[in-house]
């Protein structure tokens, strides 16, 4: 499953809409409608992860099986400077 879909998932699921959301969370109006229309590919913000997961009353783990979001979250192998 996407962010996008796990997102309106559980919005609808609260019975918000998206200026509930928004206004919640702390996350812009326009930051929501994007990032549920998939037009964030490769620009999901964790700390709007974090607030809209508290808004909607469930833990950042709600979006642990999204692939895009683990994707973004995750660190980058280090590389070895030579010295």
């Amino acid at each position: 499953m996407k962010f996008s879909e796990k997102l309106v998932e559980l919005r609808t699921a609260a019975g918000m809409s998206q200026t509930a959301m928004a206004e919640a969370s702390g996350v812009s109006l326009a930051t929501v409608r994007n990032y549920e229309q998939g037009r964030t590919v490769g620009r999901i913000n964790f700390a709007s992860v974090v607030a809209l997961a508290r808004a909607l009353g469930v833990s950042c783990d709600a979006f642990a099986g999204c692939l895009d979001v683990m994707h973004e979250v995750s660190p980058k192998p280090r590389t070895k400077r030579k010295a």
